[in-house]
């Protein structure tokens, strides 16, 4: 096997970052306040420009201001799997229920972004019932990109945290299994606004009997709520800024990844419901974007 390979480098990176692809994009922002109700907004703060997109039944017209004034440009109807974001005067974001996990079955998540393009579209992720542990619910989720390769995680949901114990990343260059010492933690409960979480994990395995070391560090903060429109459902999540670095050491491929996410959390349906991420791997950087389309399994 070999290291080397984009591939397999693409696989390592998604069992250190906990997506398909590390390169998380943070430029999607909500209010942490909780007075509003959600709607179809995106903000980006690049360029100083904002863009507020709102999507009726007379297709989506887009605002976008900055240093040259407010322009205007419309769109034909469109379908969202999520609307994120704040519409004002109306009723406070109902706060998600108690965290749980999620129920088995296949979610399908619409992928974009720059880090893995041969992922862009639709990607389902297949949630597995495990036997519980301890008192924790156990469950596995595995992700594919758009080349064939695989990550799939097992996890243990309790009343205080969702822990990520090991991972298996599958490709067409071989199997690696790794065990995260301690298990990662992913979020800690229960959540709320203000609330930080900081995990610093290692895994260490051996490939092609040359040992390959994945340190993974990253602190998350919940930052605001927003109700999030999923098909036909509106689900109330929490909103989670999440910074992190991950290190791949070997003897033959070193690799630093410095990244940045946004993501938005449904706690009683164990599911991210939206991911916009961006990061920065041996200083070329790349991002994504998940959005769920279903929040009932197939």
């Amino acid at each position: 096997m070999n290291l080397e390979r984009p591939e397999f480098v693409r696989a390592l990176m998604a069992a250190a970052g906990l997506v398909l692809v590390v390169g998380l994009i943070g430029a999607f922002t909500v209010d942490s306040g909780d007075t509003r109700l959600a709607a179809d907004r995106k903000t980006d703060r690049s360029a100083g420009e904002t863009t507020i997109t709102t999507t009726g039944d007379a297709g989506a017209t887009t605002l976008t201001t900055g240093a040259a004034g407010p322009t205007t440009s419309a769109a034909p109807p469109t379908t969202k799997a999520l609307s994120a974001t704040t519409a004002p005067g109306t009723a406070a974001v109902p706060t998600p229920g108690a965290a749980k996990a999620p129920a088995p079955g296949t979610y399908t998540y619409k992928i974009a972004g720059t880090a893995d393009p041969s992922s862009n579209g639709d990607r389902d992720a297949k949630v597995e019932a495990l036997p519980d542990q301890g008192g924790a619910v156990g469950r596995r989720e595995t992700y594919q990109d758009g080349s064939g390769n695989t990550l799939a995680n097992e996890e243990a949901w309790s009343a205080d945290a969702m822990r990520v114990s090991s991972s298996r990343i599958a490709s067409p260059q071989g199997t690696v299994d790794c065990t995260w010492q301690p298990a990662l933690l992913a979020f800690q409960f229960p959540l709320d606004v203000g609330k930080t979480w900081k995990t610093d994990s290692t895994c260490t395995t051996t490939v092609s009997g040359t040992q390959v070391t994945i340190h993974r560090v990253a602190t998350s903060k919940v930052t605001g709520k927003s109700l999030d429109k999923v098909g036909d459902v509106s689900v109330p999540t929490w909103v989670i800024e999440s910074t992190g670095t991950t290190t791949v050491r070997s003897a033959f491929f070193n690799s630093d990844v410095a990244e940045s996410a946004v993501r938005h959390f449904a706690a009683d349906r164990g599911l991210l419901t939206y991911e916009k991420a961006t990061g920065t791997t041996n200083g070329r950087s790349g991002d994504v974007e998940r959005t769920l389309r279903n929040v009932n399994p197939k």
